[in-house]
């Protein structure tokens, strides 16, 4: 399956602190800053979808459809882990989008061996005053794309908001439909500076952020935890009918 790529979103730069491009020939000119999402990193997310009393993943059958089925499920369709990684030169999007201001990243779906079934090609926004990250949005995770979108302003002590105006339905997204043009508004708090998290390498501290996001597609929540040098280490998304998904952080490799 190949790249998709979306831009199909417009970002309100309101509130959301976007450094000053740096003129590289080849490198794309926001990745000087960046101490996280680097291009000698991947990131590995496992990720579970709770519904009702069931707890599931999902897989991609052979017409690009995918279903979901149970967390402990053996198949080799299934995708088990999720991953970022940056781009390093200017990618697709920065060629077609010279006015493009955030950092490339692709954010696969794979399988247990770790080969990738799909992928997005996105962005992230990040420097010492805010880091704001595109999700995961595509198959299972079509929601995400209405929820609150990991934000996060390290050193602010006040609700900060912020706004995304989506055009006409893409296709991309099969399951959620709409008509003309749909906002997004979303409200972010800071409730912990010092909220410990249990990752497989260990306890690190994390800046837990409640916020919540409304629309006409329903109201959706999201609790994050962010570490200043492993970045999202955790999403937890409360959706309409109950729905849950969690996304943790698993391990990083150094390429």
């Amino acid at each position: 399956m190949g790249l998709i790529l979306l831009l199909n979103s417009c970002i309100s730069s309101k509130g959301i602190f976007i450094e000053d491009p740096q003129n590289n020939e080849n490198e794309n000119p926001y990745n000087y800053d960046n101490k996280i999402y680097l291009s000698d990193r991947e990131y590995f997310y496992t990720y579970q979808i709770v519904k009702g009393n069931d707890t599931l993943k999902y897989k991609i059958d052979n017409d690009s459809i995918f279903s979901l089925i149970k967390y402990n499920s053996k198949d080799d369709k299934a995708i088990d882990l999720l991953s970022i990684k940056t781009l390093k030169a200017k990618g697709p999007i920065f060629q077609d989008h010279p006015d493009y201001r955030q950092t490339e990243i692709i954010l696969s779906h794979l399988n247990s061996d770790k080969k990738t079934i799909t992928s997005e090609l996105t962005g992230v926004i990040e420097n010492s005053k805010n880091v704001w990250l595109h999700p995961f949005r595509m198959n299972a995770f079509q929601i995400l794309q209405f929820s609150p979108f990991p934000y996060v302003k390290p050193n602010e002590s006040k609700k900060y908001k912020w706004d995304l105006e989506i055009g006409e339905h893409w296709k991309e997204l099969k399951d959620i439909t709409w008509k003309g043009k749909l906002n997004l508004k979303c409200v972010y708090e800071n409730t912990s500076k010092e909220k410990k998290i249990i990752l497989p390498s260990g306890i690190v501290n994390t800046i837990e952020t409640r916020s919540n996001c409304s629309s006409k597609i329903g109201k959706t929540f999201l609790t994050s935890y962010f570490n200043e040098q492993l970045g999202f280490v955790r999403l937890e998304y409360l959706l309409p009918k109950d729905e849950k998904i969690t996304i943790s952080l698993e391990k990083i490799e150094n390429k």
